[in-house]
Parts: C-alpha cells; structure tokens; sequence
C-alpha cells in the first residue's frame, strides 16, 4: 500500500514540475545545441516511468479489466476515433495544408504548435529530432494513461469515465506552459486517448494515436528544412 501511494505522489509531481521547467526553457533563449537538447528533454518523463517501474514492476503491463469502462462505444467507432488523428498527419504533406505557413519561413516562430526554434536543421538533427518526438510520445502515454490509470483506481478507487477527464486534466496541466491552446488541445487529446485505452486496455493504440499528431510535427519540419535550403541556395538565408 505504501508504494501505491509512493507511485501516486510521483504521478501527481511529476506534472507540476514539467510546467516549471517548461515556464523556465519558454522564457530562455532557445538551446545552441539541439542535439542535447533532444537527448535530455525526456528526462523529467524518463526517470520518474524508471522509478516507477523499479517501485511496482507491474504496472509494466497492467491488468485494467477490473476497472468500469463507462460510457460503452462499440469497436468500430473506437476505431473510426483512431483513425481521425491520421488525417493532420496525411494533410501536412499536401502543398495546399494551411497549418504549413505560406509567409517567409525564416520570419515563422511557430508551426503547428511548435516552436521552430528547436525544430531541426540539418539530417543528424532530424534524425535525433525524430526520435526525440517518438520517445516521449512512448513515454508520456505509459505516464499518463497506463501508470495514472492504474495508480488512481487502486489508491483512490476511481473509475470509468471519471479516470478518462482526471488524467486529461492532468495531462493538460503538464503542458500548461504551452498556454490555454497548449492546455486545451492536450486535454482533448488525453479525453481520447484515455477512452480508447480505457475501452481496449492497450496502450499501444493511444501511443499510435498521439504519435500520429507529433509525428506532424516533424513532417513540418523537414517541409522547414527544404524552404529553408532553397533559400540558402538563393543566399537569403
């Protein structure tokens, strides 16, 4: 019992402090090294899932059958759910995506979200970039949902739906530096993923879910990368 609430203690901090930090890097300078900046930005997400797993290794895989399912949805629309965070990631490769700025790209401080100030620029970069954004999709899911889910209902006896909205809200206040934007479309993004993890009770759907809006991200930063080449061919840039 006492590690259940050692693990929820961590899972109630560790959001907290990430809005620190992402308060703190928000009002700094951008990093000069972004290959650094990629390697130890998970940290805060990374080493509490370790702790976590070092506490109570069965949370690894949990077995949430137990837990009320709330609101019932057949599969099928579980799966249209699933489908839908798809298309951004399909739209931002047509030329005609409007999240893709049409302005100078050299005067654009955000896309899709993203500061572009640690998008990548160079191949390294991007590749780094890349699996800077597929770790700490992994790693947020397995946070949020597998380990918030499991350590709610057995601490606090919550169930259903109710666990969906609190570890949404919790999700959206890790990422409360982003703003009310920031916060709201987390939140919505966390209503989704939990249901779908909650109704199936796999956590690699939410995973493939998320990835798929990140994953945007990086395709507009490689679209970044070729306007910005093009530019320095010309010698604008």
């Amino acid at each position: 019992m006492i590690i259940d609430w050692l693990v929820f203690i961590i899972l109630v901090a560790v959001p907290t402090v990430y809005i620190i930090l992402g308060f703190y890097y928000k009002g700094t300078k951008p990093p000069r090294d972004l290959l650094k900046f990629y390697l130890y930005d998970n940290l805060p997400f990374l080493i509490p899932v370790v702790v976590i797993l070092i506490l109570n290794f069965s949370l690894i895989n949990p077995d949430i059958s137990d837990i009320d399912q709330g609101f019932p949805i057949e599969d099928k629309y579980i799966s249209l759910i699933a489908g839908i965070f798809l298309v951004p990631f399909f739209i931002a490769f047509l030329p005609t995506d409007t999240n893709f700025p049409k302005e100078d790209i050299r005067n654009v401080k955000e896309i899709f979200g993203f500061d572009t100030a640690l998008m990548p620029n160079n191949l390294i970069q991007l590749a780094a970039f890349f699996f800077f954004i597929v770790i700490g999709v992994v790693l947020e899911e397995i946070f949020f949902r597998q380990f918030m889910f499991s350590s709610f209902h057995t601490t606090l006896n919550i169930e259903g739906d109710w666990l969906v909205v609190i570890t949404a809200i919790m999700f959206g206040v890790g990422h409360l530096y982003q703003g009310v934007r920031g916060f709201i479309s987390s939140f919505l993004l966390g209503l989704a993923t939990g249901k779908v993890y909650l109704l199936t009770g796999n956590i690699l759907i939410p995973i493939i879910m998320h990835l798929s809006i990140n994953l945007t991200i990086v395709v507009y930063a490689i679209r970044r990368m070729i306007a910005l080449n093009r530019l320095k061919k010309k010698g604008l840039y």
